[in-house]
């Protein structure tokens, strides 16, 4: 084991800094802050570009660690450029070993401090090229597979406007007609949160659990029979699009699977769709292209904070498509969707093996 500052010294006042006004969508010199993007923008100015890389960069507020192997610029306050004492040594293994130190969240305050007091194992340099090879490797699957991910999803989009043209302006000539006519009914779900049980029979899809078009499993509660019967109304039977009602992400969607049938909604939106007229999954991708932006986060502002409300959902304009067109869409969606299911099953995989090994290195 070697202390942090045995091995690591701050070399931040050799990096310039540049202002984010400054920033540019593209330029020769990549910019680098303490933010989760590898990269905040980029800079065509010369003079202080900082180039004794590769180095480390950690977010002093953020506890973000980044390593960068190419020339560089710093962006904003709170970034520090680590750098080895030790020529002999694979600043890459020092990156992972730093990955994996546990360093507490005081919210937007300094956290360099607790890096600072942390030691790391410190292994000959064969074995530290040894084991940053293995977890290059992963890492790079890993990259690959969340490409994978955003790929589908990105595919899932643009079928939907090869098929039947911007659901904004309607650019293939195709009716827009109201979303109340193929809206069997719409309901708001309960504004009196029931009594949650760890091993409640129901799942209760709360805001938290809705996201891009999906229910998101994770952090889902649950109600007893009890608390159930209290909110009848709620009840989900199946290809229902909920919508986020207020907050952050008002507006947002997620569409009833089979998984949630007999199960309940929150506070927000419950769209049953007429399922002679349309098909869920359509309606449910539509919203999700950049008509969600474009059309309906705009409706959602308030003085106090974002809302929606029924009737604005029932007015919104709808690209007019036959159902057998709408069912054709939703197969190939279905299958994207099992295809995103493998992917992200086997990036889960990936993940535990790439935490285990990092536990096994540097715990």
């Amino acid at each position: 084991m070697k202390s942090f500052n045995e091995i690591i010294y701050d070399v931040t006042k050799f990096g310039r800094k540049i202002k984010t006004s400054d920033y540019m969508g593209n330029g020769k010199y990549p910019i680098i802050d303490q933010g989760k993007n590898l990269i905040s923008g980029y800079t065509n100015e010369e003079n202080g570009i900082f180039v004794d890389v590769p180095a480390i960069i950690f977010g002093d507020h953020t506890r973000i660690l980044k390593y960068i192997d190419t020339p560089f610029f710093l962006g904003a306050d709170g970034t520090k450029i680590l750098k080895a004492k030790n020529e002999n040594c694979n600043l890459k293994f020092i990156y992972y070993a730093l990955k994996n130190i546990k360093i507490p969240d005081t919210g937007y305050n300094r956290h360099y401090k607790w890096l600072k007091e942390s030691s790391i194992i410190y292994p000959a340099i064969e074995h530290q090229d040894k084991i940053v090879n293995i977890l290059d490797r992963i890492t790079s699957i890993i990259t690959f597979k969340k490409q994978q991910l955003v790929f589908l999803e990105k595919l899932k989009h643009s079928l939907f406007v090869e098929m039947f043209g911007d659901p904004v302006i309607s650019s293939n000539g195709k009716k827009q007609v109201p979303f109340s006519e193929f809206i069997a009914s719409i309901r708001y779900g309960t504004s009196q949160p029931p009594v949650f049980s760890t091993n409640g029979e129901f799942k209760f899809i709360r805001a938290t659990n809705i996201k891009k078009g999906k229910i998101i499993p994770k952090d889902m509660l649950r109600i007893d029979a009890i608390e159930a019967n209290k909110i009848k109304k709620c009840q989900l039977t199946g290809n229902e699009i909920i919508i986020v009602r207020s907050g952050v992400n008002a507006g947002d969607t997620g569409i009833i699977t089979s998984q949630y049938i007999g199960d309940y909604a929150g506070y927000d939106i419950i769209v049953s769709i007429d399922l002679k007229k349309g098909n869920p999954v359509y309606f449910n991708e539509l919203i999700n292209t950049h008509y969600m932006e474009q059309i309906i986060k705009p409706l959602t502002i308030r003085s106090a904070q974002p809302h929606l409300n029924a009737q604005q959902v029932k007015e919104l304009p709808m690209v007019l498509a036959t159902l057998e067109e709408q069912n054709n869409f939703a197969e190939v969606i279905e299958q994207i969707d099992k295809h995103k299911s493998v992917v992200q099953k086997s990036l889960d995989e990936t993940q535990l093996l790439f935490d285990s090994l990092m536990q096994k290195y540097f715990g």
